[in-house]
């Protein structure tokens, strides 16, 4: 990052667009409910920040490169899977971002 700003610049605008344009077609496929469309940026740099920063906790290790523990893949994976795919949580209420959970009848 630091040698070269601009080709880092270029490299990570070209993956975060990447990531958005995932998401919204999640969200067009209705996978994704909570989170319409001008939201998905914000969703994408907080996937990548975490990305970052479980890699350089986990993956990197005295210069080395290392597979992550399988936990912290799990929890990772858990994460994503509840924060955007959950269905069992209601944010479509007239106060934008308060998010219920949904109470489901037996």
């Amino acid at each position: 990052m630091l040698t070269a700003p601009e080709g880092y610049k270029a490299y990570f605008e070209m993956v975060s667009s990447g990531l958005v344009r995932s998401l919204q077609r999640s969200v067009e496929r209705s996978e994704i409910k909570r989170y319409d469309l001008a939201e998905l940026e914000t969703v994408a740099y907080i996937l990548l920040a975490s990305r970052v920063y479980l890699a350089q906790r986990y993956a990197y290790s005295n210069g080395s490169v290392k597979e992550p523990p399988e936990e912290v893949m799990k929890t990772y994976s858990k994460f994503v899977r509840y924060a955007l795919f959950s269905s069992d949580v209601d944010c479509s209420g007239p106060g934008k971002g308060e998010c219920h959970p949904v109470t489901l009848s037996s």
